[in-house]
């Protein structure tokens, strides 16, 4: 069992990628990718959507892309490599 550093903010919400070899949370309206090995983030994407960016668990038949969507309605597909 390994814990995440403390930040700013929360995250809403945090999974896995398909290959478990991410974890993405979004502790604002960003997307933070995490190695769940040894809990370093390697990559954060700037913040979108207003006022929230939801994670949903939508991905592609590729491993590299994720699905979010804001509560303004917008998706965003993030290619993650």
């Amino acid at each position: 069992l390994r814990t995440l550093p403390l930040t700013n903010a929360s995250p809403q919400r945090c999974v896995f990628s398909p290959d478990g070899d991410l974890l993405i949370t979004n502790p604002d309206r960003s997307l933070t990718l995490w190695d769940p090995l040894n809990t370093r983030p390697k990559r954060t994407f700037p913040a979108v959507g207003e006022p929230t960016l939801y994670i949903v668990d939508a991905w592609f038949p590729n491993p590299d892309t994720l699905g979010t969507i804001g509560n303004d309605g917008r998706v965003f597909l993030w290619n993650l490599h």
